[in-house]
């Protein structure tokens, strides 16, 4: 989704009752990254980790309506999406009903139940840690190095703090103009529908993730259609244009008792 010009800021992230609203829509009003991946990097990926993951478990942090595991779930043992919205965890088993190894549970990243929670051998959280508040973030980090398995991997997508200032200098639009929003951007919190959200840079988002226990992790860009970012794709400013993209971030647990500090 592409930040707003005009939303009034506020340190406010996406809450329970706005994503329940959100589910009826969410195709077309939210960035679901697995349908945008214009170009498979999300699939290259998978394939590039050389594992068969058919004696393994899935669990997907976040779910929204399910299109990760509607693309990916037959490839693994047993799989579990987890979101805390009700109508999306209804929507993505209607949409997941092909893929006959998936448990649908209630949760929030933020505030989880280690003990109640299963873990995953691919754990994937995908534009989930997202919040303006850093403590919540890193809460949710954490929470993902402890629901993934020894020696397993986690796939995490966040928005691309890069991306979004390449959008700007390509448009030219005055969107992030204003003290206020330059002090925003600062940080890396754009509003984006109403909501802010966080933006990371790639150093950024590497050096929370191996703050939080992970290890070997890469970044690279997903890219997404301009449409994402509210603008046709045949606009004749983007002739010859790159496209933007999220960060999509691969960590590993090591298997050798790790733990992550804090």
């Amino acid at each position: 989704m592409a930040p707003d010009a005009a939303a009034p800021l506020k340190p406010c992230g996406l809450t329970r009752g706005s994503w329940e609203r959100l589910a009826h829509a969410f195709e077309g009003e939210v960035c679901d990254i697995v349908a945008a991946d214009s170009r498979n990097v999300i699939e290259r990926v998978i394939e590039g980790l050389r594992r068969d993951f058919s004696r393994s478990v899935l669990l997907d942090l976040g779910c929204g309506i399910g299109t990760f595991i509607q693309t990916h779930g037959r490839r693994f043992q047993s799989v579990y999406g987890a979101d805390f919205s009700l109508n999306m965890l209804r929507y993505a088993r209607r949409r997941c009903r092909g893929v006959s190894n998936v448990r649908w549970l209630q949760a929030d990243l933020s505030r989880i139940d280690h003990g109640t929670m299963p873990t995953g051998d691919l754990t994937v959280c995908l534009n989930v840690v997202t919040s303006p508040s850093k403590r919540i973030r890193n809460k949710m980090l954490r929470s993902l190095w402890k629901l993934t398995n020894p020696e397993g991997t986690t796939l995490l997508v966040v928005p691309s703090l890069e991306s979004t200032l390449f959008v700007h200098r390509t448009i030219k639009t005055g969107q992030l103009t204003g003290a206020t929003k330059r002090k925003l951007l600062s940080r890396g919190i754009l509003m984006c529908d109403g909501v802010a959200q966080k933006y990371f840079s790639k150093p950024e988002i590497l050096e929370a993730i191996q703050q939080a226990g992970f290890r070997n992790c890469t970044a690279r860009r997903v890219w997404i259609p301009w449409s994402e970012e509210g603008f046709e794709d045949g606009h004749p400013r983007l002739k010859g244009k790159a496209l933007p993209w999220d960060w999509l971030v691969v960590g590993h647990r090591d298997g050798s008792g790790d733990r992550a500090s804090g």
